[in-house]
C-alpha cells in the first residue's frame, strides 16, 4: 500500500464521515505503520475514531487472530470518542504514528516503543484518557490533495559508499529520513559526507534525522550529532522512520513557502513526536 492508496482510504472515509460514528480499515501487516501514520496526517481536524487493524493469520484459519483485531476495532470505533488514527492489534490501542512493526511472525507484531499505549482490550477495555488528543471544535475534516512521492530513507551503515549518500540526496528528491545511529550521529570524520548533506540542505531538500534505535530520540549530545544539525538537517526527535516518511509527504505536498515547511517538520502535529522547548 503506497500513496495512492492512502488517498483512497482517506477520501472514503471524508465521503461517508458524516453517516458514521467511526471507521474501521482492514488492511496487511507489511505496511499498516505506513498507512496509519499517512492517514494521521492526512486527515485534517479528524474528530471521530479512525482503526486500523489487520492480522497475522488469514481469518479463514482456525487459529487466526483476526477475528479478535476486528472485534476489537468495531469496539473502539463504534463505543468509544477517540478522535485519532489508531491501530488495535493483539489487544493493544496504539497511536497511528507511533506506530510500529516489531514482529513479522508473532501475534503481538506491532507496538509504540516511544510512547504510551493509548489503551487495552482485553477482558475489560481500558482507555488512557490522558494520552487522547483533545478533538478539534466546529472544524470541517479536510483530507490533504497531494502526497509528495520524491521521498528516500537513507541509513547510515559502516563504510557507507558516497554514491549511495550522493544518489539518496540528488534531484528529483525532495525530502530524506536520515537514519543515523544511537543518538543521531553519523561518521561526522568523512567531511564528503557532511558537505553532500550540505549541498541537498542548500538546493531545498528537508531532511530529517532519525534514530536507527527501535526507542529512544535525537538529541546534539555528541559531536557526531551536533555536525548534522550544523548543515541543517532537522531533528526527528522520537519520531518512526515511518512517521518521518510520511510526513514528509504530507508536509512537502502542501501549498505552503519552503520556510513554512520545514517549521510544520519541526512540529508537533499529530502527536507523532515529542517536541521540548
Amino acid at each position: 500500500m503506497a500513496g495512492n492508496d492512502w488517498m483512497r482510504i482517506a477520501k472514503d472515509i471524508s465521503l461517508m464521515y458524516e453517516l458514521f460514528d467511526g471507521f474501521v480499515v482492514i488492511h496487511g501487516t507489511d505496511t499498516l505503520a505506513y498507512t496509519a501514520s499517512a492517514l494521521s496526517f492526512m486527515l485534517h481536524n479528524l474528530a471521530k475514531p479512525v482503526v486500523v487493524t489487520g492480522s497475522q493469520i488469514p481469518i479463514y484459519k482456525t487459529c487466526t487472530d483476526a477475528k479478535n483485531n476486528l472485534v476489537s476495532s468495531l469496539l473502539i470505533a463504534g463505543c468509544y470518542e477517540i478522535p485519532e488514527v489508531c491501530v488495535v492489534f493483539a489487544n493493544k490501542l496504539l497511536r497511528g504514528n507511533r506506530t510500529v512493526k516489531v514482529n513479522c511472525n508473532a501475534m503481538e507484531a506491532f507496538d509504540s516503543p516511544n510512547a504510551p499505549l493509548l489503551g487495552t482490550l482485553n477482558s475489560v477495555i481500558n482507555i488512557n484518557r490522558s494520552q487522547i488528543r483533545p478533538a478539534p471544535r466546529d472544524k470541517l475534516l479536510a483530507v490533504t490533495g497531494v502526497l509528495e512521492k520524491n521521498l528516500a530513507i537513507l541509513k547510515i551503515t559502516p563504510d557507507i559508499s558516497i554514491n549511495v549518500i550522493r544518489s539518496a540526496l540528488e534531484e528529483p528528491i525532495m525530502g530524506v529520513v536520515l537514519e543515523s545511529y544511537g543518538s543521531g550521529n553519523i561518521p561526522s570524520n568523512r567531511t564528503e559526507i557532511i558537505e553532500l548533506l550540505r549541498q541537498a540542505v542548500d538546493r531545498g531538500v528537508i531532511i530529517v534525522n532519525c534514530t536507527q534505535c527501535l526507542s529512544g530520540s535525537v538529541a546534539a549530545i555528541y559531536d557526531a550529532g551536533a555536525v548534522v544539525e550544523g548543515v541543517g538537517v532537522l531533528s526527528g526527535s522520537d519520531i518512526t522512520s515511518e512517521a518521518a516518511y510520511t510526513k514528509l509527504a504530507y508536509v512537502l505536498g502542501s501549498n505552503v513557502p519552503q520556510n513554512r515547511k520545514i517549521e510544520l517538520m519541526k512540529y508537533n502535529l499529530r502527536g507523532e513526536m515529542t517536541v521540548t522547548a
